[in-house]
């Protein structure tokens, strides 16, 4: 306590420059956080530059150094209304879906959020037996199953190369968890097609909804003709 209290001035006075806010020393997770903010930004320009983009980029600047003045100066008369509408609103629009894709992920990973946040605290209260003398054995094996099922989901919406075998293995996590799940009822006092089983099941078929909007905005892509428009 005495250490912290050295490193800064009496009450009233100013620190010194160098012992104000330094995030460095006050936060040792700063660096980890810097570090990860850069990947991630070393991961959207490495997304951005497809082999489409770098040719497409290229061939734009062929184009305007074969006519400049000192390629084959061409010149022609053309009209601004063919870059508004031929490229501009193919442009707005492109980045709007976009955003709006964005929005619907968020939305769909919120959901399942609190979809696997209510399993859990649905089996957490529920259990009645004991196994092997500790409650809340069901849950911690529960938890053990969102964590591999997370894993799978994040690698399958992470990689550029998910195939279709990646998205079986997500689907193998969730045949798991309703084994779990029918297997709990008992424990919970509940038999199959009663009230609070049926609840547990509804929050597992949310679930898989959820990842499927996931899926099918990671999987699709806007229409090629207006990604090339876009260009």
């Amino acid at each position: 306590k005495s250490q912290q209290l050295s490193d800064h001035s009496a009450p009233g006075e100013e620190d010194e420059p160098s012992r104000q806010h330094d995030p460095w020393r006050e936060d040792p997770n700063f660096v980890h956080s810097a570090f990860a903010h850069a990947q991630l930004l070393f991961q959207g320009v490495q997304f951005a530059a497809s082999t489409h983009c770098l040719v497409m980029i290229a061939f734009t600047v062929l184009a305007i150094l074969l006519c400049s003045k000192s390629g084959l100066d061409i010149s022609f008369d053309t009209s601004m209304g063919i870059v508004s509408v031929g490229t501009t609103f193919p442009l707005v629009f492109s980045v709007s879906a976009g955003f709006e894709r964005r929005e619907a992920a968020l939305n769909a990973m919120a959901r399942f959020k609190g979809g696997v946040y209510a399993t859990y605290i649905a089996m957490k209260l529920w259990e009645r037996d004991a196994v092997d003398g500790q409650k809340g054995e069901w849950a911690d094996q529960l938890d053990q199953l969102f964590h591999k099922l997370l894993d799978d989901i994040e690698w399958y919406l992470r990689n550029p190369l998910s195939s279709e075998e990646s998205g079986n293995v997500v689907y193998d996590g969730f045949q798991r968890l309703t084994v779990h799940n029918r297997d709990f009822g008992p424990v919970a006092g509940h038999k199959l097609g009663s009230g609070g089983m049926g609840r547990m099941s509804s929050n597992i078929r949310d679930l898989v909804d959820e990842f499927e909007q996931m899926r099918s905005i990671r999987d699709s892509t806007s229409p090629i003709g207006l990604r090339l428009f876009c260009f």
